[in-house]
């Protein structure tokens, strides 16, 4: 009942009154700030403002990309044969679905947009031919085929880089300029890493996951030995390694021709990161030169490194013929030819006929006759020193002849070798020199300076070590080791590169092509996740990828200043 009751009367105007109130409140030097509508939206303009003024940016997402060059990469290695789901689609199967609609949402948005598509295998492969437009693109991504093997991304990389600076050398020639470089967005559809200085590429990570698949195994090493006092023994030595989710028990099985020669049972256990790996022998008997095919009994995500195929060369032994003075040859070199050959040791004198079936000739203080044209090893045919002791200062131990022989406590007295044309040095001492490698119409042959009986070689263990390296080096599959050819790597002479794997005929010879590779298994068994359309674009110098947004900042602080401004003559409206 006490509460001030106002009547309501109208005025002309309230001006003068508020004047009054700001005189009185100037009268009390402390106040609290009242709010106020048009502060705030006076401070938010300016905020917006100086945000425009710095000129900021951002990646450009999927939906921006468009008016320039998209460089799609599409991974062919043997990885992207693995299995991907239940439905039996493979990871390039994913990958060429995902890209073929990446291409296609960009182009009918977009439609200045060119497109480039790389098959990164083995090499780098431009499959879509000069820039073009999204459907000449999508049907270049469709017919990419798999390959059996490891792809090379760093390859495709280099491609990406090529075309780019050929492209700005061919417009400073014609003297073409452009106000602003046209953008280049790049992406690689793979499993593996992509990662380079000069070309910036963007992963979209497509759904990789292999769901109930029981990961992924392969043999990743092989080798074959034939026994060298049992020449129809053999041993093949395996390493399966691969990503599993939990402790396995595999069979691994060599046949040739189906039957099977040999088994074996190794149980795998993983390790933190999921990866596991042992290794197995497998022995048994064969007469005669085979392919032995060596795989593992077990189904999973990759087929192709679940099999391994291995020459086996003949059992028949390599005949050796010693062309001696007089026909007498030093017996301690017989003795080890005979053992590192596992075979027939003949010994003539000079110009005597040879041993029938001779595949390898050596010279003991003899010089070749440079009419043969079977490989050679001549022993002591250096030109004569000054007698005095002598030893090898340098050898070339990446040389097949020389690895695992040791030098260092050799001694001798003789002279050195004269180096021709063609010819290569393996090992020197202060004058020249010792040990010397040439070749004639294809057929190898070795020298030593030294005889044996100038020298503390016969005691050393570098002398039978240089002689099986030296036969099987002369005589590639006949040293009783097996031989394996692997995806990616040049085969024969005409060093012919397959990308599949199984059985060959390569330069009229059939030939067994495996995989082994250690990467690649383990990573066809692990899991990927994520999706492409969450990837932005990575750019920067002449790469550009970012968009700025300072228009934006600009446009938004000017519609909160007529924002202010409509308010304020609100206020100041005169009822």
């Amino acid at each position: 009942m006490l509460k001030l009751r106002r009547r309501p009367v109208r005025v002309s105007s309230t001006l003068l009154w508020k004047k009054s109130i700001r005189d009185l409140e100037g009268n009390v030097p402390w106040q609290r700030v009242r709010p106020s509508v048009l502060l705030f939206l006076q401070l938010l303009a300016v905020i917006l403002l100086s945000l425009a003024i710095a000129r900021p940016t951002q990646e450009a997402g999927i939906d921006q990309i468009g008016g320039g060059e998209v460089v799609i990469v599409i991974d062919a290695g043997a990885s992207m044969n693995a299995i991907a789901d239940v439905d039996g689609n493979t990871r390039l199967a994913i990958a060429q679905r995902d890209a073929a609609e990446l291409v296609r949402s960009i182009g009918s948005r977009s439609p200045s947009t060119e497109f480039r598509v790389i098959r990164a295998g083995t090499t780098a492969q431009l499959v879509s031919g000069s820039a073009g437009s999204w459907r000449r693109a999508r049907a270049a991504i469709e017919s990419i085929q798999a390959s059996d093997a490891p792809s090379d991304l760093d390859a495709a990389v280099e491609l990406i880089a090529s075309i780019r600076d050929g492209e700005q050398a061919s417009k400073q020639a014609a003297e073409q300029t452009t106000e602003q470089e046209r953008s280049l967005q790049v992406f690689a559809f793979t499993d593996g890493d992509v990662s380079d200085g000069s070309v910036f590429v963007q992963r979209p990570s497509t759904e990789f996951e292999a769901r109930d698949l029981r990961g992924n195994l392969g043999i990743v090493l092989t080798g074959a030995q034939r026994d060298q006092t049992d020449a129809v023994g053999c041993r093949v030595f395996v390493t399966v390694a691969g990503a599993i989710p939990s402790t396995v028990g595999v069979r691994i099985e060599a046949r040739v021709g189906g039957a099977v020669l040999a088994s074996k049972a190794i149980e795998l256990v993983p390790d933190e990161q999921g990866v596991a790996e042992s290794a197995a022998t497998l022995a048994f008997r064969l007469d005669r030169a085979a392919v032995v095919e060596v795989n593992i009994a077990r189904s999973d995500v990759l087929a192709s490194d679940n099999t391994v195929w291995v020459m086996m060369p003949d059992p028949s032994p390599v005949v050796t013929t010693v062309v001696a003075p007089d026909g007498v040859a030093d017996p301690l070199l017989v003795d080890v030819l005979g053992a590192v050959t596992n075979g027939v040791v003949a010994v003539v004198g000079e110009g005597e006929s040879v041993a029938s079936g001779t595949g390898l000739l050596v010279y003991d203080r003899v010089e070749r006759d440079p009419r043969v044209q079977l490989p050679t090893i001549e022993i002591g045919v250096g030109r004569d020193g000054d007698g005095t002791l002598d030893r090898v200062l340098s050898w070339d131990r990446s040389h097949p002849v020389m690895q695992d022989v040791d030098l260092s406590g050799l001694r001798f007295t003789a002279g050195v070798l004269g180096v021709g044309d063609g010819e290569s040095v393996l090992g020197s001492n202060r004058d020249g020199a010792v040990f010397v490698e040439s070749a004639q119409q294809g057929v190898r042959h070795l020298a030593v300076a030294f005889a044996l009986e100038d020298s503390n070689w016969g005691v050393q263990v570098s002398m039978p070590m240089y002689f099986a390296n030296a036969v099987r080096y002369l005589l590639p599959g006949t040293s009783g080791s097996g031989t394996v050819y692997t995806t990616g790597v040049p085969i024969g002479e005409r060093g012919v590169v397959m990308d599949r794997v199984g059985m060959a005929t390569i330069e009229d010879q059939e030939v067994g092509v495996s995989l082994l590779n250690r990467s690649v298994s383990i990573r066809a068994g692990q899991t990927m996740r994520g999706d492409w359309r969450d990837a932005g674009v990575l750019g920067g110098g002449m790469h550009s990828g970012r968009v700025e947004l300072w228009r934006w900042f600009l446009l938004a602080g000017l519609i909160v200043l007529t924002i202010e401004w409509c308010f304020d003559m609100l206020r100041r409206r005169v009822l």
